[in-house]
């Protein structure tokens, strides 16, 4: 990422990875910090993390032609 910047930021899946692993860090630092873990804002992390991992997911399940079809019509 840092020796192709442009680059790296032309494509918008890139942005996905930044979301993902900043959420996951915040995530983390929700969990292990705070006194109450159940609160509005840790649920709605955890929901926005998951989220991530999900359209990441379905990035990774395009690869394959078999399921290109049925990635297209969840999305």
């Amino acid at each position: 990422m840092m020796m192709q910047l442009g680059e790296y930021l032309d494509d918008p899946w890139n942005y996905l990875d930044i979301t993902h692993i900043s959420i996951g860090y915040f995530n983390v630092y929700r969990q292990l910090y705070r006194a109450d873990k159940q609160d509005l804002t840790s649920k709605m992390v955890i929901t926005a993390c998951l989220l991530t991992c999900l359209l990441k997911m379905f990035f990774f399940l395009r690869i394959y032609k078999t399921l290109t079809y049925i990635v297209t019509m969840m999305l």
